[in-house]
């Protein structure tokens, strides 16, 4: 038996296709497996004041980043991108959105957006902070 490593791109993966085809036989309906990634960017000017990256796959929206440039925080930009992910979701039917942050982020801004706190890892990304993983419920699932 041998072990080899090396560095890929995830769809390159040989691994990701087998789990796949086992997650689907536990599935009680079709999930599609395509990964969508859309980018708003806002800018005034010309010049980058904010954007917002998000995946949606398996009836779920993910926000990967968020960020709002520091002249333009305090300003409801980030409220302003929020919401437009979220629409977004909704119009591709979304159960729910979910997002990671930092403590030396934004958890209190996400969760006056609505977003519950479902899990904390902490020393995460280093000795003393604290990770997030957030949600919102977008729709009842039956």
């Amino acid at each position: 038996m041998e072990l080899f490593k090396k560095r890929i791109e995830e769809k390159a993966s040989v691994i990701r296709p087998r789990l796949l085809i086992y997650n689907q036989s536990k599935f009680t309906q079709p999930v599609s497996d395509t990964k969508e990634v859309y980018e708003w960017i806002l800018k005034e000017k010309e010049v980058l004041i904010g954007g917002v990256t998000a995946s949606f796959y398996w009836e779920k929206a993910h926000i990967d980043f968020l960020w709002v440039d520091e002249d333009y925080r305090g300003k409801k930009i980030g409220q302003q991108l929020l919401q437009t992910v979220t629409d977004f979701a909704h119009e591709k039917n979304s159960r729910y959105l979910q997002l990671e942050t930092f403590d030396f982020q934004a958890p209190l801004f996400y969760q006056k957006m609505g977003f519950e706190i479902f899990g904390v890892l902490d020393d995460s990304p280093y000795d003393g902070c604290k990770q997030y993983f957030l949600k919102k419920e977008l729709r009842k699932t039956t």
